[in-house]
């Protein structure tokens, strides 16, 4: 064999490993995907879910889609802590979700109403979502601020308030709500109708 030969064969033979090293660590990835909810099985879209790798503190992101579903590719295997999250709603984590080589993991999330003493973002699902209609028993303005009190409801393309009273600035799209509070991410067949009426 000459030298020419050698060369070629020991070229052939390392690009072979080097291509099935990077087939085999793919292959051993696993995923984790499901759906995010309300405490009422009303889907949310565009909610955040983070998986955090507990060993080397690795971070993979994504966000649910306009069924509320959410898929994170790739992981290595390994043990994660899971966050879903949204502005309005309470941050859900689940700690110690041990993934295996090729697992399909499902993990689904029930996100709970909260943070509204705080105030709240209204979360962006469409391009009409500035579109906002507020009823109320009495309404003042101050300056960027419009006061809402008693029976509010405030409407826009994705999502449904309800409030005793609620403060709301439309340049900033942040909204303070008191008292009896009530938010609904509004499924996509309902979000135009409640809008017209």
């Amino acid at each position: 064999m000459n030298v020419r030969s050698a060369i070629a064969s020991l070229g052939f033979l390392l690009i072979t490993a080097v291509f099935s090293a990077v087939l085999l660590s793919q292959s051993q990835n696993a995923t984790i995907s499901g759906t995010i909810t309300d405490e009422t099985k009303a889907l949310i879209p565009g909610a955040t879910v983070t998986a955090v790798d507990a060993q080397s503190g690795k971070r993979s992101s994504t966000v649910s889609d306009g069924e509320g579903k959410y898929r994170l590719a790739d992981l290595p295997p390994g043990n994660y802590t899971v966050t879903a999250s949204l502005p309005g709603f309470e941050t859900l984590s689940v700690k110690d979700v041990d993934v295996k080589a090729q697992e399909q993991r499902s993990l689904n999330f029930a996100l709970k109403v909260g943070g509204f003493q705080r105030g709240f973002l209204l979360p962006p699902a469409g391009p009409r979502d500035r579109d906002v209609s507020v009823r109320a028993d009495a309404m003042t303005v101050q300056g960027l601020v419009t006061h809402y009190k008693g029976n509010v409801q405030m409407t826009t393309e994705s999502v449904l308030v309800r409030a005793d009273e609620l403060d709301f600035n439309s340049v900033s799209q942040r909204a303070d709500a008191r008292g009896s509070v009530q938010i609904q991410v509004l499924p996509v067949s309902a979000r135009t109708r409640l809008l017209t009426n």
